[in-house]
């Protein structure tokens, strides 16, 4: 049921590697309660999603036989996606070793992160996986500290990849929503919103939260993803499994909230997340380009914002990245990184000589394009080339 089991100092660590043994840890584990996807009942359910290829990959801290803290992760057979730009470098499939979002659970002490890194330096060098992906740590917190300071040189990540991480406080009251903007902002939204309702009579906003709705929530949500750029990159909601799986826990648990915009009967713009502790947790959002000059995204965004602060919802995650909207909605924002360990192997050393030249390119072509100003504009075109290879089936 276990294996891997180290003792030092600060603890004893062990590596629970299969489902049963995650029934002996899972009143600890609901005790611990963080971000929605360090959750058990979600991580058990992306786990199902991706097949036999996957198995768990717990690290359990413990001090005097009972668990102080979790690193919650899992082994996967992946293709490790690496971008110079908007282009994808094709990297050959490894095993790879990722833990949760938010999935340190416990008392996250420089000692027990000290423990979990050496765990995980251990399992690389054991072989258990070629790479080992740390997601998006909170900067300046203990486990990003141990993870960026001092490791192995061939097994340290000298490129990590920062971004800003996004949140919006809802107040109590909805007409409180807007009073942080500026009077010539709130002046853009009710003029857009307006022009939007004078050209298309027949706007509506639906809201999905329950089971029985799924299928038409994922049904009209694909096809608005069809036609965006997200889609021809490759990322954002697609119907698949996992992301089936996900939505189906959520409207069970009623976590879910799905909404679409509506022109009559053709769903133009979506956003679709959940409710879990109080905050909101957007997963996924686009419109039609075809829509662009009315802004569909912004009018859904507003109409978003005051649902959930009718129903008493304490803040929005925006999440991981960059965008207008979170600028002029955001009250708080973070540094978060990504931190990858390599195995010391043929392969660990194939895929960060990889990440590492991808690094390089993407960090000079930015300074280059930003100093003859035609970043944005690069941008803007390559999104709207992939968006249109999306040819949308619109009625």
């Amino acid at each position: 049921m276990t294996v891997s089991a180290t003792q030092c100092a600060a603890g004893t660590a062990r590596v629970i590697d299969d489902l049963g043994g995650i029934e002996e840890i899972r009143s600890a584990w609901n005790s611990w309660r963080g971000h929605r996807d360090a959750d058990v009942d979600v991580y058990e359910t992306v786990l199902a999603s991706r097949g036999d290829a996957a198995k768990p990959h717990i690290i359990v801290v413990e001090r005097e036989g009972r668990p102080d803290a979790l690193m919650v992760g899992m082994t996967t057979i992946a293709t490790v996606s690496e971008r110079i730009g908007y282009w994808t470098i094709p990297v050959p499939q490894v095993r790879v070793l990722s833990f949760q979002y938010g999935g340190f659970l416990g008392n996250q002490s420089d000692e027990n992160s000290e423990v979990i890194l050496n765990e995980i330096e251990q399992s690389l060098r054991g072989g258990d996986a070629d790479v080992a992906i740390l997601s998006y740590l909170w900067e300046g917190t203990p486990l990003h500290r141990v993870a960026t300071r001092g490791r192995s040189i061939l097994m340290r990540d000298h490129f990590p990849t920062s971004h800003s991480h996004s949140l919006m406080t809802l107040p109590d009251r909805v007409d409180e929503i807007y009073g942080k903007l500026s009077s010539e902002h709130r002046w853009r939204l009710r003029r857009d919103a307006k022009r939007f309702r004078a050209a298309f009579a027949d706007l509506k906003v639906a809201r999905f939260d329950c089971p029985e709705q799924l299928e038409v929530l994922i049904r009209d949500t694909e096809k608005v993803a069809a036609t965006t750029y997200q889609r021809g990159l490759g990322v954002g909601f697609s119907d698949s499994r996992p992301i089936r799986d996900l939505l189906s826990l959520e409207a069970r648990k009623r976590w879910l909230r799905g909404y679409l915009l509506y022109l009559g009967e053709n769903p133009c713009a979506f956003w679709i997340g959940c409710v879990y502790n109080g905050v909101f947790l957007s997963e996924y959002l686009g419109h039609d380009p075809f829509y662009a000059k009315y802004s569909p995204g912004t009018y859904l965004l507003t109409h978003v914002m005051e649902d959930l602060c009718r129903d008493g919802v304490a803040a929005i995650d925006f999440g991981i990245g960059e965008a207008l909207y979170k600028q002029r909605f955001g009250h708080s924002t973070w540094q978060e990184t990504e931190i990858y360990l390599y195995a010391p192997t043929w392969r660990g050393m194939r895929v960060k000589t990889i990440r590492a030249a991808a690094a390089v390119t993407n960090k000079v072509g930015k300074r280059v394009l930003e100093r003859v100003h035609v970043a944005d504009w690069i941008k803007k075109m390559w999104r709207r080339r992939v968006a249109h290879s999306q040819p949308p089936e619109r009625h």
